[in-house]
């Protein structure tokens, strides 16, 4: 616990935190300490619906994904997005959650979307020759800082990482 007090007291001092109001630096807070405490065996189950797309139900019953797709821009790379599909089955990125979700399961999700990253996401662009950058585009600071921990907990040493703060985090691999 002392490694996280650590972490929220070298956060709460960081630009981004001051400017925040009391609402958000609790968000900011919270998805810092689930970036830190994520544990992919306590999961929701999931399924690969098509290849690059897997999707999970909460107890809610809201279904979320997470995917890989494919940029073929004049820099080829990999995207990694998640979401959830509103109310019209229409895909869903921001707010990060419907509205009927609830914080009971926020761990949960969280921990789902680690366990997808590290089983699934990570030995597909391994294993792929189509290009070796993989890119992610957090919406904002507060999912910046979940990505990279989760990015800094389940990316194998040969992967190179860039934090290009608050924008993105590009991997690139050997």
């Amino acid at each position: 616990m002392i490694k996280l007090s650590q972490i929220l007291k070298e956060i709460s001092s960081s630009p981004e935190y001051l400017t925040l109001n009391t609402n958000d630096k609790n968000l900011y807070e919270t998805y810092i300490l689930l970036g830190e405490l994520l544990n992919p065996d306590n999961s929701y189950p999931y399924e690969e619906k098509i290849k690059g797309l897997w999707e999970y139900k909460d107890i809610m019953d809201n279904i979320y994904f997470v995917r890989l797709t494919y940029q073929p821009t004049t820099q080829p790379h990999f995207e990694l997005k998640t979401g959830y599909y509103n109310e019209h089955g229409k895909p869903q990125y921001d707010p990060p959650v419907p509205d009927n979700s609830t914080s009971k399961d926020w761990d949960k999700r969280s921990d789902t979307v680690a366990k997808i990253y590290r089983d699934e996401i990570i030995p597909m662009f391994i294993e792929q020759n189509i290009s070796n950058i993989l890119i992610i585009k957090p919406l904002e600071i507060k999912r910046y800082q979940f990505s990279v921990r989760l990015i800094d907990k389940f990316t194998p040493n040969n992967i190179q990482i860039k934090y290009n703060k608050p924008q993105s985090i590009v991997l690139t691999k050997p």
